[in-house]
C-alpha cells in the first residue's frame, strides 16, 4: 500500500506508548497488515489470533513515525512487538507492506518502503494461524479523534497489493475482494475509489 501522510488530531488523552504492555496510546494510524484468518479470544473479545502490520503513527502531541508491529496471542507472552522509524512530514508518500520470504526458514518482514523494520521466522507469527487475511486501514481509539485526512486534503491510500501463497510476487487486488466499513460515519469518510485504492479523512 502507498499512502499519503496526513495530519490527524487526537482528543484529549495523553497516553502514550507503553513498551511494557505494548499498548499504543491515544493515536491516529494508517497501515496495511497481515493477519490471520482466525480468531482467538481477547478477554471477552474474539480478534484475529496475531497480525504483523506497518504505516506511519502519530501519539497524541506527538510527530508522525513509522511504525511496525506484530502480535500472536500464542506467542511473546500474547503481547505486541512494536518498532518505530524516523520522523515523516504531512505529503510524504511512503508504502507499506508486508512480506514473506520464500528462504529456507520461511521469514516475515514488515516494510515501509525499503526498509524492514521487523523480521521474524514464519513459524513464530503464524503459529496457529489456519488463514490469512490482508486488511489496509486507518484507525483511532476513540470517536473523538480524526482519521488522517480533511475535506480539502482527502488521505489516499492506493497500489493495494497482495502475495499470493507460495509466491514472491505481488499482484494488485482484483475485483470484487476490496470491502470497506467505517465505524464512525458521521465524522469520518471512507471512499473506495477502485480495488486497488481508497480515501480517508475526517469532516
Amino acid at each position: 500500500m502507498h499512502t499519503v501522510v496526513r495530519l490527524a488530531g487526537t482528543c484529549n488523552d495523553s497516553s502514550v506508548y507503553n513498551p511494557a504492555s505494548g499498548a499504543l496510546g491515544n493515536f491516529s494510524t494508517a497501515w496495511s497488515m497481515l493477519a490471520s484468518g482466525n480468531l482467538c479470544l481477547d478477554g471477552f473479545v474474539s480478534v484475529p489470533c496475531g497480525w504483523m502490520q506497518s504505516g506511519h503513527f502519530r501519539n497524541h502531541g506527538g510527530a508522525i513515525m513509522h511504525f511496525s508491529q506484530i502480535k500472536n496471542y500464542q506467542q511473546w507472552n500474547g503481547e505486541a512487538q512494536t518498532v518505530f522509524g524516523p520522523v515523516i512530514q504531512p505529503g510524504e508518500i511512503h508504502q507499506y507492506w508486508q512480506q514473506w520470504a520464500p528462504d529456507a526458514e520461511g521469514e516475515y518482514h514488515s516494510n515501509y518502503d525499503t526498509t524492514r523494520l521487523i523480521n521474524t521466522a514464519q513459524g513464530l507469527l503464524t503459529h496457529g494461524w489456519t488463514s490469512y487475511r490482508q486488511s489496509f486501514f486507518a484507525e483511532v481509539p476513540y470517536l473523538s479523534n480524526d482519521v488522517p485526512g480533511k475535506p480539502a486534503t482527502h488521505a489516499p491510500h492506493y497500489n493495494l497489493q497482495v502475495q499470493p501463497a507460495g509466491s514472491s510476487s505481488f499482484v494488485l487486488i482484483p475485483n470484487p475482494f476490496l470491502t470497506g466499513f467505517n465505524y464512525n460515519p458521521s465524522r469520518w469518510n471512507l471512499s473506495p475509489t477502485s480495488s486497488t485504492s481508497f480515501d480517508t479523512w475526517t469532516s
